[in-house]
């Protein structure tokens, strides 16, 4: 009898509870170029939105304007996403970064 309490419990705690999606994506050199086309942007920008958390890899953004620009067309229907990114990683000819995007409200 005690086990079916705890089963009926759990099974209206879980309709309670709103799903979290977590996501990593590989950019392959993620950079000013593919920044610059609309078309790989807005990709990157609908697999981000699908995600609570998302981690982005390889990110090259020596300048700072990647994730900036990226941040702007992902925050643009409402200001909901933040960014948090790695110091630059790798050898003085080519750096990458990782960078966690998250929703501000969950």
């Amino acid at each position: 009898m005690f086990g079916f309490f705890h089963l009926l419990t759990l099974c209206t705690l879980g309709s309670y509870v709103t799903p979290f999606r977590i996501c990593a994506f590989n950019g392959q050199h993620f950079g000013e170029k593919k920044v610059a086309n609309d078309e790989i942007l807005n990709v990157v920008v609908k697999i981000v939105q699908r995600c609570d958390i998302c981690l982005l890899q390889e990110v090259h953004d020596p300048k700072g304007t990647v994730v900036s620009k990226l941040m702007s067309v992902l925050n643009r229907p409402k200001d909901e996403f933040l960014a948090v990114s790695s110091p630059p990683l790798g050898r003085k000819s080519y750096t990458e970064q990782y960078v966690f995007i998250y929703k501000s409200v969950l």
